[in-house]
């Protein structure tokens, strides 16, 4: 179904550059032509608004995938010719509508080594074309049968052969007319609009370059428009040329792409790094130390002598027990006459790279290994086979001839061996582990799977990119690169796939998670954001233990060490070992760690904003090395003395003393109700100087003389944190112990705002916990013969609750981006601190009605998430003189209006 003009938006969306980052924008297509628009030149040329607009709900929009080695999927087996064409043609058709369910939009067949007579017949029927609501099909990939049988993999021995008359060869294997060169299709104007059929399919051909009569036939080849591809090469002892130089040699011949990187190719090593090393290769390549002549091309047969004793080779491959060869380049002609240092006088630009990212084929450490060293070739294939189905049981599967599969979730392995048999991972998971396995960013996987691949190809003008004028084929994937729906494009307009059109109700549902984020805040965060979130959820999901275990002390080391190893302690901070994110990132930890419970999240704020912060903002270069490293990590523990048992709200009445003497200061006096400070290593103490009368701040540590920090014990909540008071009998420090910087009650007050801030967000957390359980318990409780949820009461409860965690979340959001932009005043925090601590309070006391007498038990948790909120609301002095901060109300109000009253 089209729109009336054609016209359609998506919005509320974000979509991946071909830089691999991600921006919100909206996107504009064509569903007549299925084709992807200019929005500002179509607004302003053909006066035209979108007749219809999707909106995404915050969700991404990216080109669809493309997959340029695959074998098969879905039962179906490329390379499997029975002699009916009907049956192979259904099977081409089932593959290409199903496989978008994956994101996929694009594939390129792969044909791994087959019968010479087959070739012909299977090739025939993988010639380019599309269909209505399936993935396109861009020609074929012959990986074989010009192969080495040392890394043959899954490859038939006995079809593997040797080019002995060099491009004729390929002629005579593939068919000549397959090889032809003519204008490509997919380029141009007539594709997939009634034009005239493609007449040559051939996209990819993968063959090892030092296979007879291989690097022969390579120029010929890429002059014909075909993509030669580096793969199933083995060291070939036997052969003087070091493996290094034959890969070089290949892509100064004109080989654009290595085929599934690190397997089936010789391991890398330091002196000679085989097809590997061409990653690391430098445009301006000076060519290898060993020239590929006519007389390196042949076997050595003395292994001692001098000319062998002087390649660059590696001396590790020499004792390795060589299997039966396919024929090496033997040729006595001329292969290329370099002199060393001297520059080929060929272009060479290093080629593009699969990688199957399934963590089975390669591990992470290498996949980020070769991102990291050429990120523009990275191109993630799936190498799946025909029992590629995300549906599908682990198990024994047949392949054909006779042999076996055996699937272990990702893994496929031919039966009885270990030799791994291509994969079964589907390309969005492969988008989603790449972007684990590097540490890139969601759309620089992405770029992996779309424009990489694309750009290889030569049709990143089409396919693989946002551009105007390209393919409207996309796929709309959630924040963590699930596919939730796929589009495909044709000459007449643009389908959906099997998952059915998008409705706005069916966004509205995935955008606000069950009606957990009814204000969409969500489409708020950034990536980084959303990617920091997650991490600190899946910690407290995870690996923080049962919070309704009382009196677990002992875990504060613990849980401290955990979060530090995550980059959660002092995560503002910039160097010394923290993460240095936004503030908003900040809170969202905070708003995690609080759904568990307030007394971790209180643990973490203090050693984050009153320990870490203070040391930060007003401490020397030494204090900053010397502590902030450890408390990052969690191996130091923090407390932030300021509160005293005579003064509780009024710290401006402090008794704590600080008495300069010879070498240094004298501490006296006592603090009380201070978080950390029985476990704590590390004491920031307020005190007041006697020489002038200010509040200053200092850095004490555990053990010194005088200094002491019991427990405080049967304390109503908070009990997962340790609580204690502090006594300064005459402790004695040097100078260094001042924080220069913290003079006055404003540093201490400067502390507390980053702490409320925080706070904040976590009490909503707190909360949103509450609702979530009261939720489950309503739907799941049946009284008076059915739910509790469907009361009306009982839904007013849900519902107001909802809708102060939703306001709540959206002011410390701006807090939040008003403080990463250092324009968020004190009063502010103050006013959402308070505000979100009383109405957290007020709602998870409702929601704990819910329960009835099961209230009174914790097997449900509420019950401790309001002690501990009925704590949280009034610490830092009572809720009524803690907005003051020094300030009246009428003068705080003043401050935040406009226009006096």
């Amino acid at each position: 179904m089209t729109s009336s003009n054609g016209l359609l938006c998506f919005t509320n969306c974000l979509i991946p550059l071909e830089d691999g980052s991600l921006v919100q924008k909206d996107l504009w297509i064509d569903e007549r032509r299925g084709v992807i628009l200019d929005s500002q030149r179509t607004f302003y040329q053909r006066k035209e608004r979108p007749a219809k607009v999707i909106d995404l709900g915050g969700n991404i929009i990216s080109p669809g995938f493309l997959d340029i080695q695959i074998n098969g999927a879905y039962g179906f087996d490329f390379s499997v010719y029975e002699g009916d064409d009907e049956a192979y043609r259904q099977g081409l058709k089932s593959v290409s509508e199903k496989i978008v369910e994956t994101g996929v939009t694009s594939l390129v067949p792969t044909i791994i080594t087959q019968e010479k007579s087959l070739y012909p017949s299977i090739l025939n029927h993988l010639r380019p074309f599309t269909t209505p609501n399936g993935a396109t099909l861009l020609g074929w990939h012959a990986e074989g049968p010009f192969l080495q049988m040392a890394k043959r993999g899954a490859h038939a021995v006995s079809f593997l052969r040797a080019a002995h008359d060099g491009f004729a060869s390929f002629e005579e294997v593939y068919g000549a007319a397959n090889l032809a060169h003519t204008e490509d299709w997919l380029m141009s104007d007539a594709a997939g609009a009634g034009g005239p059929e493609p007449t040559v399919g051939v996209r990819i051909i993968t063959a090892a370059p030092e296979i007879e009569g291989v690097m022969d036939s390579v120029e010929e080849l890429t002059g014909r428009g075909v993509i030669y591809s580096i793969g199933h090469r083995h060291p070939a002892p036997r052969c003087s040329i070091a493996t290094t130089d034959i890969a070089t040699a290949a892509v100064c011949r004109g080989a654009r792409l290595i085929t599934h990187l690190f397997n089936a190719m010789p391991q890398l090593h330091h002196r000679d790094p085989s097809i590997i090393g061409l990653l690391g290769a430098s445009p301006s390549l000076s060519f290898p130390f060993t020239p590929i002549t006519a007389d390196l091309a042949t076997p050595t047969k003395n292994p001692s002598s001098p000319r062998r004793a002087g390649l660059a080779r590696s001396e590790a491959f020499d004792d390795i027990e060589t299997p039966p060869q396919t024929p090496v380049l033997r040729e006595s002609r001329p292969e290329l006459h370099l002199e060393k240092g001297q520059v080929a006088d060929m272009k060479f630009e290093r080629p593009f790279y699969e990688l199957i990212v399934d963590g089975i084929h390669s591990h992470p450490n290498s996949v980020r290994l070769a991102y990291n060293v050429f990120p523009e070739g990275c191109i993630l294939i799936t190498d799946a086979m025909k029992i590629l189905d995300p549906h599908l049981r682990d198990g024994v599967h047949e392949w054909r001839d006779g042999k076996r599969f055996v699937k272990e979730g990702v893994k496929l392995y031919l039966e009885g061996t270990d030799t791994l048999a291509g994969s079964v991972v589907t390309l969005d998971t492969c988008v989603r582990n790449f972007s684990r396995f590097t540490g890139c960013s969601l759309g620089e996987a992405i770029k992996c799977a779309t424009f990489n691949p694309a750009k290889c190809l030569g049709i990143e003008n089409k396919k693989g990119t946002l551009r105007a004028g390209a393919d409207a084929d996309l796929v709309v994937l959630d924040r963590k690169g699930i596919v939730l729906s796929t589009w495909v494009s044709n000459a007449t307009q643009l389908l959906p796939d099997s998952f059915g059109q998008i409705r706005d109700s069916d966004l509205r549902e995935r955008n606000t998670d069950s009606g957990r984020d009814p204000l969409d805040f969500e489409g708020l965060l950034t990536e980084d954001e959303i990617a920091i979130r997650d991490t600190a959820r899946e910690f407290c999901q995870a690996c923080v233990s049962d919070p309704s275990v009382p009196s677990v002390f002992m875990l504060i080391p613990i849980c401290l060490q955990s979060m530090g190893s995550l980059g959660l302690l002092g995560p503002t901070i910039k160097g010394y070992g923290c993460a240095g994110v936004s503030y908003v990132a900040y809170g969202l930890v905070a708003r995690e760690i609080e759904r568990i419970d307030s007394g971790y999240r209180s643990t973490a704020s203090v050693q984050s904003s009153l320990v870490m912060h203070p040391i930060n903002a007003f401490g020397t270069e030494a204090q900053k090395s010397k502590y902030l490293p450890g408390l990052a990590k969690g191996e130091l523990t923090g407390c932030f003395g300021l509160t005293e048992p005579n003064h509780g709200s009024d710290p401006a009445g402090m008794d704590t003393t600080a008495e300069e003497v010879d070498g240094g200061f004298v501490l006296k006096g006592s603090k009380t109700w201070i978080s950390n400070a029985p476990a704590a290593d590390v004491f920031v103490i307020w005190a007041r100087c006697k020489w002038d009368g200010r509040v200053r701040g200092f850095v004490l540590e555990k053990g010194m003389d005088g200094l002491t920090a019991p427990k405080i014990t049967n304390k109503l909540a908070l009990r997962v944190s340790t609580t204690g008071s502090i006594f300064l009998d005459s402790v004695k420090v040097s100078h260094d112990a001042l924080l220069p910087g913290a003079l006055g009650l404003g540093a201490a007050f400067s502390c507390l705002n980053n702490a409320r801030f925080g706070i904040s967000f976590g009490v909503i957390g707190a909360l949103e916990d509450c609702l979530h359980r009261a939720h489950a318990y309503a739907q799941e409780r049946n009284q008076f013969g059915r739910p509790l949820a469907s009361f009306q009461l009982v839904q007013r409860k849900l519902v107001a609750a909802q809708t102060e965690a939703a306001l709540g979340l959206h002011a410390s959001l701006r807090v939040g981006r008003l403080k990463d932009v250092n324009k968020a005043a004190p009063e502010m925090i103050s006013l959402v601190k308070r505000n979100n601590c009383g109405k957290a309070l007020e709602h998870s006391r409702v929601l704990l009605d819910i329960l009835g007498g099961n209230a009174c038990s914790d097997e449900y948790h509420i019950g401790r998430h309001v002690a501990n909120l009925q704590v949280t609301n009034t610490y830092e002095g009572h809720s009524y003189p803690h907005p003051r901060q020094g300030d009246d109300w009428y003068s705080c109000f003043r401050k935040l209006t406009t226009d006096a009253w």
